[in-house]
């Protein structure tokens, strides 16, 4: 499987476009997925009993290694080997990687003190620091319509925390939470600008991507 099987990275011409139902489709699938693994983490740090978030996250690592494993490996990227193009990027990997590890670790660490609904509420502020963080590493200025959206945005989700401060009965390891999901949300949002950059010029696929970030 070549990279033009996979996720075709944005702006390469003609053959880059998407329709809008499929884009449509894509992100519904993401938010269901994104949901429901939240949802479960939540359940298994909470409910279930289990009180070691870094563990959690090594076994989700290693569940996406042994899962992308049989499709990265039958197939290699565009006009190159896997050695060849890890040894080409892996300054770049290793970011990526860290910064998704940081992200799964602290996300799951935060539902140890926060609810899930103040969670999300929290994690969608992403969209805002994606776009922070794309005018400085990738000098990507959003238009003015798209600055209104992320500062309505960035505007609920200080609105649901500033509110959820001033209720009396705030569990006190609440901000430690907060914390967690503020710094894991900051590193979903470096992860995502340095994947983009990546995929872009590089038309490195997202499988291959995944895989190689993993460990």
């Amino acid at each position: 499987m070549g990279v033009e099987d996979g996720v075709k990275p944005p702006g390469d011409g003609a053959g880059a476009k998407t329709s809008p139902v499929r884009t449509a489709l894509i992100v519904a699938l993401y938010l269901a997925l994104n949901s429901s693994l939240n949802l479960l983490n939540r359940y298994t740090l909470g409910h279930a009993g289990f009180r070691y978030p870094v563990s959690l996250t090594c076994a989700h690592l290693v569940f996406q290694i042994c899962s992308l494993a049989p499709v990265v490996l039958s197939g290699k990227p565009a006009g190159e080997t896997h050695a060849q193009t890890v040894g080409r990027l892996w300054k770049a990997l290793v970011a990526i990687g860290a910064f998704m590890s940081l992200n799964i670790a602290l996300n799951n660490a935060s539902l140890l003190h926060l609810s899930l609904s103040f969670n999300q509420v929290i994690r969608a502020s992403i969209p805002v620091v994606c776009a922070a963080c794309a005018v400085v590493v990738e000098h990507k200025v959003p238009s003015p319509a798209e600055a209104a959206g992320l500062f309505l945005v960035a505007a609920g989700v200080m609105a649901t925390i500033a509110g959820s401060a001033d209720k009396s009965k705030q569990r006190p390891d609440e901000t430690i939470g907060i914390v967690f999901c503020v710094v894991a949300t900051l590193s979903n949002a470096l992860m995502m600008t340095f994947s983009g950059r990546i995929m872009g010029p590089e038309r490195l696929n997202a499988l291959y991507l995944t895989f190689y970030t993993s460990p």
